[in-house]
C-alpha cells in the first residue's frame, strides 16, 4: 500500500479512508461497499479510484476481509491489486475502436474529427480538446474538431487562428509531442490560452503519407476552488 500510493501508516492513521484516499465522486461506492462487509456480507472483488499521496488516480481491485485481534476485536483488512496500466489499455483499446467503426461506416470527415478529438479528450482526462488542420504556408491552423467538458470553453469549428508559437506550433516545428505549462509560459500563444482559461496544453502532430497534415491538442483548466 505504502509503495503503490505513498500513504504511509503515519500519514494515514486516524484518517477516514474515504474521504483521503478516494476521490470525491467515489466515496459513496466506497462506502456502502465497506459497509456491506462490516454488516456481515461476504467479501467481493471492487474497482474504484484510489488517490496517491501526491494526487494521482490510481485504478484498483480491492476487496476487504475481516479479521479478529487477539483481543478479540474485528478488524478489517483492504487489499488491492494496481491495475491502472490495463485499464489505461483497455480504454484505449475502445477508443481506437470507436474510431474505427467511425471511419468504417464511412461517416462524413466532419464526423470522424469529433468522434477522434473527443476519444483523445476522453482518453486523456482532458476538460477540451481540438483536432486542427495546418493551412498552405504554414502561418495559420484551421479547428476542424472540438470536445469539452461542459462549461469549459473550446474554440469554434471552423477558426482560423495564426501559429504564435504555442503547443500547436511547437508540434509543428519539432514534429514530435509537446507539452505547455500554460500559467508560466511567455508566448503569445499562450496569454490566448490563459484567456481561454486553459492551465496545461499538450499537442502532438498529425502526418498523412510522410507530410505534415495537422495536430491533436488536450487541455486542462485549473481546478476549481
Amino acid at each position: 500500500f505504502v509503495e503503490t500510493t505513498g500513504w504511509t501508516s503515519e500519514d494515514a492513521a486516524g484518517r477516514v479512508f474515504w474521504e483521503d484516499i478516494v476521490p470525491p465522486e467515489e466515496a459513496g461506492r466506497m462506502r456502502s461497499a465497506l459497509k456491506e462487509v462490516f454488516s456481515g456480507a461476504p467479501p467481493r472483488r471492487h474497482e474504484s479510484q484510489w488517490l496517491t499521496r501526491d494526487g494521482r488516480r490510481i485504478s484498483v481491485e480491492w476487496e476487504a476481509r475481516p479479521i479478529t485481534d487477539p483481543e478479540g476485536k474485528r478488524l478489517y483488512v483492504i487489499s488491492g491489486i494496481d491495475v491502472t496500466s490495463r485499464k489505461a489499455k483497455e480504454q484505449e483499446e475502445a477508443s481506437l475502436r470507436r474510431v474505427a467503426v467511425a471511419v468504417a461506416s464511412e461517416r462524413r470527415p466532419e464526423q470522424i474529427f469529433a468522434v477522434v478529438t473527443e476519444e483523445v479528450g476522453r482518453l486523456f482526462g482532458a476538460h477540451t480538446a481540438n483536432l486542427v488542420r495546418f493551412e498552405p504556408g504554414g502561418k495559420e491552423i484551421v479547428i476542424v474538431g472540438r470536445w469539452s467538458e461542459p462549461g469549459v470553453h473550446s474554440y469554434d469549428l471552423g477558426r482560423r487562428i495564426p501559429l504564435l508559437g504555442g503547443p500547436i506550433t511547437m508540434a509543428h516545428d519539432t514534429e514530435g509531442p509537446v507539452r505547455m505549462d500554460v500559467e508560466s509560459a511567455p508566448s503569445v500563444a499562450a496569454e490566448e490560452l490563459r484567456k481561454l482559461g486553459l492551465k496545461s496544453v499538450v499537442a502532438a502532430p498529425i502526418t498523412v503519407s510522410g507530410r505534415p497534415w495537422g495536430a491533436v491538442s488536450a487541455s486542462l483548466t485549473p481546478p476549481k476552488s
